[in-house]
């Protein structure tokens, strides 16, 4: 006869932290002021909503996905006025780096980056921040930004008067693979609770992985209004 081990066998639950992608949304918006009474104001606080609900329906879990033309068509039914919708998406990662102290990161968004590099046009030509930019923070006394030059290498730029200027290499971008490596990255203060990474992908739909929740925050989005006028002309 077998003798069965009687033995408990225990199984260790590990709870991993969540971590968060959220989504930058960029629209302009124009309305025919021919077809409705409501202000421009209106319409932005009825597209504000939509994104809002698009958000609560369709992403705030892990193993999402943004689809660029559903969240455009709700943009576009927020009013019946509306005409036209020019959206602009971009994913975000946050780092919450520690004053004044060496700190170095390997940030993985899960889906290959667009890339400028195949429509350079000569060896001299960089599309600085195509790709990567990130929120502002302060650097050796400038306020800065990081960004990418469509080559692969990521710097660091001081902010002037509207003017970006290439102050020093800080990592690099793996376009391929969705990777951001930052190096050596020391900084004094950063404006908002972390360094937000923005990322450009390279289809205009994307996804979180398994153990990454993506959402869309209030203060990501920003919304535009123009009106126009329309006129429906009659044939008799």
């Amino acid at each position: 006869d077998f003798i069965k081990d009687k033995t408990p066998v225990t199984v260790d639950v590990v709870f991993v932290d969540p971590q968060f992608m959220y989504v930058k949304v960029v629209s302009n918006i124009k309305y025919n002021v021919n077809a409705t009474t409501k202000l421009s104001s209106d319409i932005r606080t009825a597209v504000l909503s939509k994104i809002s609900t698009h958000n609560t329906t369709n992403l705030e879990g892990f193993k999402k996905t943004v689809y660029y033309t559903k969240l455009t068509k709700d943009i576009d039914s927020a009013d019946d006025s509306i005409v036209s919708n020019d959206t602009e998406i971009r994913a975000i990662k946050i780092i919450n780096p520690a004053i004044d102290s060496d700190q170095s990161y390997e940030i993985n968004y899960g889906f290959p980056f667009e890339s400028e590099t195949g429509v350079v046009l000569n060896t001299a030509e960089y599309h600085y921040g195509h790709t990567i930019q990130s929120s502002a923070f302060t650097y050796q006394g400038n306020r800065c930004i990081l960004i990418d030059d469509t080559r692969g290498v990521l710097y660091v730029a001081r902010l002037t008067g509207g003017i970006v200027e290439v102050k020093k290499s800080i990592g690099n971008v793996d376009y391929t693979n969705g990777i951001v490596t930052i190096q050596n990255l020391v900084v004094s203060n950063y404006e908002g609770s972390g360094i937000k990474i923005y990322a450009r992908s390279k289809t205009k739909d994307f996804s979180s992985t398994k153990n990454v929740i993506l959402a869309i925050k209030d203060e990501d989005v920003t919304v535009t209004v123009t009106p126009v006028k329309l006129w429906r002309i009659l044939k008799t």
